[in-house]
């Protein structure tokens, strides 16, 4: 049986926020969210894989701009 400290968690990161959405990447770049505010999961949250919604689930035109904005990584410009 696993302890805690031996559980495999992902890596769901809050990587920014859209109306009263916290926008999630995971570790492959695979974009959800979750509705809520920014005091409630600011960026740089590790996000429980079980609040996670897919971004397709989203209006076309909120979904086309969070893949516009959080798509590509803004760490890969450094």
């Amino acid at each position: 049986m696993f302890s805690n400290f031996e559980i495999i968690h992902k890596d769901n990161l809050v990587i920014g926020h859209y109306i009263d959405k916290a926008i999630v990447s995971d570790e492959y770049g695979r974009l959800y969210y979750i509705e809520c505010d920014e005091n409630e999961a600011p960026i740089g949250t590790v996000a429980d894989e079980d609040m996670l919604e897919d971004i397709d689930n989203l209006p076309e035109h909120e979904r086309d701009y969070i893949i516009r904005e959080y798509r590509e990584s803004k760490y890969d410009e450094e």
